[in-house]
């Protein structure tokens, strides 16, 4: 189900009860912000002698390794990271690395 959908469902589940409920107002905000961080968001998948050092565990065989950032975040010396299973598919860490 696609973000609006999900917005589109809490509102009409707010107009339903005629008053919006902690809830929905939480569940709305978390709609916005994902809908918000999705607008600025830029991956790159690092491959070859690309590779980051100092990822804990990281397995360039078995896993792929993007790092990312929310056009609205800025960090300077450290970079977020997201290593995925080749063959799961599976979200195997994220976190940060670097200073």
């Amino acid at each position: 189900m696609s973000e609006q959908a999900q917005k589109e469902i809490l509102m009409r589940a707010a107009k339903e009860t005629q008053e919006m409920d902690k809830a929905i107002a939480e569940a709305i905000a978390k709609v916005y912000i994902i809908e918000s961080m999705a607008k600025g968001l830029s991956l790159t998948l690092h491959e070859g002698p690309d590779y980051p050092t100092g990822i804990y565990g990281f397995n360039p065989a078995d896993q792929y390794l993007f790092t990312y950032s929310s056009g609205s975040s800025t960090c300077i010396g450290r970079s977020n990271y997201i290593i995925v299973s080749r063959s799961s598919g599976r979200v195997i860490s994220a976190g940060f690395y670097g200073e």
